[in-house]
């Protein structure tokens, strides 16, 4: 009995050894509690989600533009979209977060910070023609406040990154549906025309869904000189967006290699060590 209770014992640990040098992903929640979004060269349209109260206290001058009040939790796979202010705002005053407002061509890229750890550049280069190369956030700084001026962007790869324990990744997009560009062009610049950055699956755009949550909303415009994309009515209701959004996504990670390889081979040394003690006994 004792021979063969040893023998299972060292087949399972020569497969639990072998299984460890493969490094198989750990399941884990990313908990956001501070993301902020600045303008490099001072920008005054920064946005911050601060959760719980005081999280992100000095991290930007501009305010909490997406506070819940608490963190928030993300579950491997699951989606963040972060995006206009929400609520009842009408007017320019509720565009918070019009990250292509910081005006003169060529202004700096922004920055976003993650959980006060993580400072990321966008360094993406936007497919909207009036971008004219630059990043999707401020629109390459060519934003030149024109009424047709449409400043849509699908959302565009940063990379995966880590903050503390966890990795994740990071998209930047860009919202316009109160701008129309002049025809006979499209409407909106974006890659399917709909105004909005929406070609990641299983990132939902203007709802919460069970594995993807959305912090943001559409609000009114005064004046009648917006000419208004699709779903936006400039002049009434909450319907229209004009505003950079940043998009991340909880991925699993990997146990640290030197951990996983030292495990590894100690485990198969103990099955071989079994291995080599059963053949000394039955002989």
């Amino acid at each position: 009995m004792a021979r063969r209770m040893l023998s299972l014992v060292m087949i399972a640990g020569l497969m639990l050894g072998v299984s460890l040098f493969a490094a198989p992903s750990l399941g884990s929640a990313l908990t956001l509690n501070c993301i902020t979004v600045a303008n490099t060269t001072g920008g005054s349209f920064t946005g911050q989600f601060g959760g719980p109260s005081g999280a992100c206290t000095g991290a930007v001058g501009s305010g909490n533009t997406w506070n819940t009040g608490a963190p928030i939790v993300l579950p491997v796979g699951n989606f963040l979209t972060l995006t206009q202010n929400p609520g009842s705002l009408t007017g320019e005053a509720a565009f918070n977060f019009d990250t292509s407002d910081k005006p003169g061509a060529g202004t700096g890229a922004y920055t976003i910070t993650i959980n006060g750890v993580t400072g990321i550049l966008d360094t993406s280069v936007s497919a909207n023609p009036n971008a004219q190369g630059g990043p999707v956030l401020n629109l390459g700084g060519q934003d030149n406040l024109g009424f047709t001026t449409n400043e849509a962007s699908e959302w565009v790869l940063l990379g995966t990154f880590s903050a503390g324990a966890d990795s994740f990744k990071l998209w930047v997009g860009y919202a316009d549906n109160l701008h129309s560009a002049p025809l006979p062009g499209p409407p909106c610049l974006d890659a399917n025309g709909n105004c909005v950055p929406d070609n990641v699956a299983g990132a939902t755009w203007g709802s919460t869904t069970a594995t993807s949550q959305f912090i943001g909303g559409g609000a009114g415009f005064l004046g009648g000189q917006f000419t208004g994309g699709p779903n936006c009515n400039a002049t009434s209701g909450a319907t229209c967006f004009d505003a950079g959004a940043i998009l991340i996504q909880e991925v699993a990670r990997v146990p640290e290699p030197s951990s996983a390889f030292l495990l590894g081979v100690g485990l198969m040394g103990m099955a071989a060590y079994g291995r080599r003690y059963l053949r000394r006994k039955s002989s």
